[in-house]
């Protein structure tokens, strides 16, 4: 069991070397400043109130649709309601 946990953090060091020196050579190198950081920052960082209301935004504009479909089908016409399960073949084709 020693011998496992021995790898496990020789590993953790090994990575944590390559990422501090990764990041040091990006620093070093110009390729990174610190408006680039805060652009990753902030797109990676979505506020949980943005995230709430994107998905309240996707809910509302599917919800609209819907209402628009409905309401611009002619009586003549049936919907079609029973397509059959996709099969896996069939998604690969698409594909």
């Amino acid at each position: 069991m020693r011998t496992f946990w021995n790898a496990i953090s020789f590993l953790a060091v090994v990575n944590m070397l390559a990422l501090l020196l990764a990041v040091g050579w990006l620093g070093y190198s110009g390729r990174i400043d610190r408006s680039r950081i805060e652009a990753v920052r902030d797109l990676f960082t979505p506020t949980v109130a943005a995230a709430e209301e994107s998905v309240e935004e996707a809910d509302g504009t599917t919800a609209v649709v819907a209402v628009e479909t409905s309401a611009s089908s002619e009586p003549e016409q049936l919907p079609v309601t029973h397509l059959g399960p996709i099969t896996l073949s069939e998604l690969r084709g698409d594909l």
